[in-house]
């Protein structure tokens, strides 16, 4: 398979870029939009689920924001954050041989171990809920597991560990500050 040059590794790059806006930024807002919801909550929320991830939920909760809203919101940005990384880890393993090399090395690795045999993608839930999505794209493409089985499972794992902090979050604040959390 042939390296890319540079100016193909750049529109990859800004695909990814694009690809990971759209999901994290843009479809939230239009969202938000269609509902009647202020943009400057809601883009705390983005940013704060950029920085914490799953435990942005009692931000958004606490600007007042329905969970089921501060959900959907902290779900897009998860799936922005991983296809725009599993995107551009693809790209790097494209352009560079030493990347490459690396690359097949674990996913041969990968095949022969028993562990990961045994769990397989599977691995990615503890891993998002663990270590957070930052994580999973590059093992998911290290490992050589597609993107968007990959994606389905992280999301999956993310959206179990929201559940649990969406819930956590509205009992604290409710009982904190009865009335704060609307449904």
């Amino acid at each position: 398979m042939e390296l890319w040059g540079r100016n193909t590794f750049l529109r990859h790059i800004l695909a990814a870029m694009a690809k990971g806006i759209l999901a994290a930024v843009v479809l939230p807002l239009v969202a938000a939009l269609a509902l009647h919801i202020p943009a400057g909550p809601v883009l705390a929320l983005i940013g704060s689920g950029l920085i914490i991830e799953y435990g942005a939920a009692p931000v958004g909760l606490a600007l007042g924001l329905s969970p089921g809203y501060v959900s959907f919101v902290l779900i897009c940005t998860a799936t922005g954050i991983f296809l725009c990384l599993y995107d551009i880890c693809e790209s790097v393993g494209m352009t560079w041989e030493p990347v490459r090399r690396v690359l097949e090395k674990s996913r041969r690795f990968a095949s022969e171990t028993t562990l990961v045999g045994r769990y397989g993608i599977i691995g990615l839930i503890p891993c998002v809920i663990l270590f957070g999505l930052y994580v999973n794209a590059p093992v998911a493409w290290l490992l050589g597991w597609g993107k968007y089985p990959a994606l389905i499972i992280t999301i999956a794992g993310f959206a179990l560990a929201l559940a649990v902090t969406v819930l956590a979050g509205t009992s604290l604040l409710e009982a904190a500050v009865p009335g704060l959390v609307s449904p």
